[in-house]
């Protein structure tokens, strides 16, 4: 890249619960300023859960902004000052009411680096004990069963369409398929 930043200017223009709004003035290597409208997100946490059999649990959840329900992962923010990993057990058990004994870090993604400072960090969760949950009071979920291969087929049809848990469930069927990430 030939062009530099050399000069940046930050600005909240709204806080907000969760996110913050921000527009930033920059100014590059070629002394031209430009404007930068984006969102400061905390970051996330993403699970894919194994029960036997190579069953997942998988949750429909309302959204309001598309005014609809999607087929997603559990996943949830990251509380100030919280282990990324602490974060990822906590949203298991509170929206799957299943404690995870084993948890494995498989990366993370950037949604849109555009306009979002977000970065979803996934893991794959297994050897699970049922507990109960305690979903957030202004959650709208139920959680399902399915196969692991059904999950890619519901994809494919274009049912699953949430990007994070499209990205979680192609990494762990890439890294299956490359033998280096086991089955059960």
């Amino acid at each position: 890249m030939k062009k530099k930043v050399i000069k940046s200017e930050h600005q909240v223009i709204r806080k907000g619960s969760m996110i913050d709004f921000c527009v930033d003035t920059i100014t590059l290597s070629d002394n031209k300023s430009y404007t930068r409208e984006y969102v400061k997100h905390p970051g996330a946490v993403a699970i894919l859960p194994f029960l036997d059999n190579d069953q997942i649990i998988l949750e429909n959840n309302y959204r309001h902004p598309f005014n609809k329900t999607l087929i997603e992962i559990p996943a949830g923010k990251l509380e100030p000052n919280e282990r990324i990993e602490e974060a990822a057990l906590r949203e298991l058990e509170e929206e799957t009411g299943y404690k995870a004994n084993t948890i494995i870090p498989v990366g993370s993604m950037i949604p849109v680096g555009a306009y979002s400072t977000e970065i979803i960090y996934f893991f794959v969760a297994y050897n699970l004990e049922k507990t109960k949950t305690n979903q957030d009071e202004d959650e709208m979920l139920e959680t399902f069963v399915t196969s692991f291969d059904e999950a890619i087929k519901l994809i494919l049809e274009d049912k699953i369409n949430d990007a994070k848990t499209i990205s979680l469930l192609l990494k762990v069927k890439l890294l299956r398929d490359l033998g280096k990430f086991k089955k059960d």
